[in-house]
């Protein structure tokens, strides 16, 4: 009967000398002692511009532009992925201060939004507006076909209020009481508590597009295991490292304003040296477009982690659409996130810049 590897590498074959066989122990004793050693380090800067599709002589050149590379994807016709790198001055690390406002400049320019506040019965929605061509969608808005994405109640609910013609603001209300049973039922229970949108037939749960997101990002989540740990657990297991915010916006993601409802959680630090302040931006819901989206920004020391002097702002954005997108309709997509993303931190440069 053959002997495992493992045992066979301890005592060596009959015919092999003592010193070989001295020599494959120490050989293996020096692999296991080193092995947890090689797991605290930070990844070397050529791992990382691969896995981030960039090279150093791209680095070295970055200057004041930002740097985009597409990300791969499991499904094409249904995600996009794109990484967005640019230097910031070390003093602009504040941008991703949970205390200040400068974060919200990662986000799509929104036309209107504000804080979600579970204390209040309208969930501090009151200053949310729709468009008026929204308003035209419920005209013929049915479970299973509607342009405006809800659960069954919602649509339920949202197709009554057009009904009633003597209240020309019952459609905004009963929308927004769907939206707060969103933001209510994530807070208590996570992605999982989430009903399926019901705007078409056979709509998938929501937490699987959120899931498979974030497990999308794991490469980029290991390096914050608090903020990792946080999503996925959340609110079972709430991190105290970690702080949350829940916010409302109105948001061109596409051909029409959106509204979004997102969770957005920062960690002050990375596990591993290098590795700064990061927030993780997760969309719960949107009325248009997605089924989910998560977006990463994370400020990275340049000599520790990428090889190269200076300080830098690294996004992930990872987006899950809500039907299968054709290529024309794709590569406009793509353009648009990444004429976005280069527009964001182009303006974050120059905003560190001033800071420092």
């Amino acid at each position: 009967m053959q002997k495992p590897a493992l045992h066979a590498a301890l005592l060596g074959h009959h015919k092999t000398s003592r010193a070989t066989r001295l020599w494959s122990l120490f050989a293996l004793l020096a692999a296991l002692l080193l092995a947890p050693m090689a797991g605290a380090r930070s990844p070397d800067a050529p791992s990382l511009l691969e896995q981030l599709g960039l090279t150093s002589r791209q680095l070295e050149g970055i200057g004041a532009k930002v740097l985009t590379s597409e990300l791969d994807v499991v499904n094409g016709k249904r995600e996009a992925a794109l990484i967005a790198l640019v230097r910031i001055d070390p003093a602009g690390d504040e941008i991703l201060d949970s205390e200040g406002s400068g974060w919200s400049a990662l986000m799509d320019s929104p036309r209107v939004g504000g804080l979600y506040d579970s204390s209040k019965p309208d969930g501090g929605l009151d200053q949310l507006t729709f468009p008026e061509e929204d308003d035209d969608l419920f005209a013929s808005c049915r479970v299973d076909n509607c342009r405006f994405k809800l659960d069954a109640r919602g649509i339920q609910e949202a197709v009554q209020a057009t009904a009633e013609k003597g209240d020309s603001n019952a459609l905004t209300v009963s929308v927004r009481n769907s939206l707060v049973r969103v933001m209510s039922d994530y807070q208590a229970g996570g992605p999982e508590n989430l009903s399926p949108y019901a705007d078409k037939p056979g709509s998938p749960s929501r937490s699987q597009p959120i899931r498979h997101l974030e497990a999308s990002t794991q490469d980029w989540l290991q390096f914050y295991p608090d903020l990792n740990h946080h999503l996925q657990t959340f609110p079972a297991n709430e991190a105290s490292s970690v702080t949350d915010r829940f916010q409302w916006n109105l948001s061109s993601v596409g051909l029409r304003e959106t509204v979004l409802l997102e969770h957005v959680a920062w960690s002050e630090v990375g596990s591993q040296p290098g590795f700064g302040r990061a927030l993780a931006l997760r969309t719960l819901y949107a009325s248009h477009y997605l089924e989910a989206r998560l977006q990463i920004a994370m400020v990275l020391d340049g000599p520790t982690v990428l090889g190269q002097p200076g300080t830098f702002l690294l996004t992930i954005d990872r987006v899950h659409f809500d039907e299968d997108v054709g290529f024309i309709k794709k590569s406009l997509l793509k353009r648009a996130l990444s004429k976005k993303a280069k527009e964001r931190l182009s303006g974050l440069h120059q905003e560190t810049r001033t800071a420092g």
